[in-house]
């Protein structure tokens, strides 16, 4: 640890004769020394040593707190004067009468201090700033580290992104995070939306079921709702009808809409499809969307060339019709 030899010599002290008159420093009126030290050793870390002696100079406690410097505005100064406040506090704790600055066994405390701090604090490698252990997030299967600030913004960043479960932000580490362990630094909503990612990834394309009503759209499993549906309904299996595990909504999983009760699908269809599908054309057309071949559900080009993706089916076959339909879109300039 590089600490100037002069740090151990300075001559100033701080003398406090009794503080308080109702304090009594043990029963037999006996005086305590306080001595006290603070020590920076760079700009990020700093130390402070309290020691308590009898008046045969005997240490009967002693104390060693390390400080870590969080702001420019923090400097040896401001050390100080909480090295002094940790020396007040401990001496009308024990009521000792005598506060004094500067002795070896207080710089040996000091000094302890910002040894162990060195062991309490780590770096994190995006940001490059010093954060204690318990504000550090590390990656369970390869031990990155990462301060909670820049794992957030790492995390949100991929999620906005379509990903299902971000990797380690270390170059070429294809680790991937634990969703239970980013509960420590995700919003409440980041870490829906998480879960929700793991979820979509879970269920294969042919079982996934959403939610009809748009103030909910929950992700469901065919075999989830069913049977959360068949404990409701004995003879919803047979007929159709789903119950949505979040809103408790009823809705016809053939159709996809509210539960027509009453009606057969083809005939809401009939009634109901001519409507529909001049809002949902018009609506695609607005917001330039186009349908996924295969599982007809709508995709829409954000940014980047025509190579288009269906999160549910991802295939070459289904990439080219795409960009072709895409490119005589925006070839003819409709829209």
């Amino acid at each position: 640890m590089d600490v100037h030899e002069n740090e151990r010599k300075k001559p100033n002290s701080f003398y406090i004769e009794k503080p308080f008159e109702s304090l009594q420093a043990s029963s037999n009126n006996e005086v305590f020394r306080v001595y006290f030290k603070y020590l920076v050793s760079d700009e990020t870390l700093a130390g402070i040593g309290v020691s308590i002696c009898d008046k045969r100079d005997r240490c009967v406690f002693e104390m060693k707190k390390p400080v870590i410097l969080d702001d420019d505005s923090e400097d040896g100064e401001v050390v100080g004067l909480n090295a002094l406040i940790e020396a007040l506090d401990t001496a009308i704790a024990h009521c000792a009468f005598r506060v004094t600055q500067d002795v070896n066994i207080a710089f040996k405390l000091a000094s302890d201090a910002i040894a162990s701090a060195k062991t309490l604090v780590e770096k994190c490698t995006i940001c490059l700033e010093q954060f204690y252990n318990s504000r550090m997030f590390s990656v369970n299967t390869c031990c990155h580290k990462y301060c909670h600030s820049c794992i957030r913004s790492h995390v949100e960043a991929k999620l906005l992104q379509g990903m299902k479960l971000p990797e380690c932000p270390h170059e070429g580490c294809k680790s991937r995070l634990d969703i239970e362990s980013c509960m420590k630094f995700l919003t409440p909503k980041s870490y829906e939306i998480m879960v929700l990612r793991e979820k979509e990834a879970s269920i294969p394309p042919a079982e996934k079921v959403y939610c009809p009503f748009s103030g909910c759209s929950y992700l469901m499993s065919e075999t989830e709702v069913l049977e959360y549906t068949v404990d409701l309904f004995i003879a919803a299996k047979g007929s159709g009808m789903r119950k949505c595990v979040k809103c408790h909504s009823l809705f016809c999983k053939n159709c996809k809409v509210p539960w027509h009760n009453n009606v057969t699908c083809s005939d809401y269809m009939t009634y109901n499809q001519a409507e529909n599908e001049v809002k949902l054309k018009s609506l695609a057309t607005k917001k330039r969307w186009r349908q996924c071949i295969k599982c007809q559900n709508m995709v829409e080009l954000v940014q980047g060339c025509y190579h288009i993706y269906c999160r549910y089916v991802s295939s070459l076959l289904n990439s080219i019709l795409l960009i072709l339909r895409y490119t005589k879109w925006v070839d003819l300039g409709s829209g």
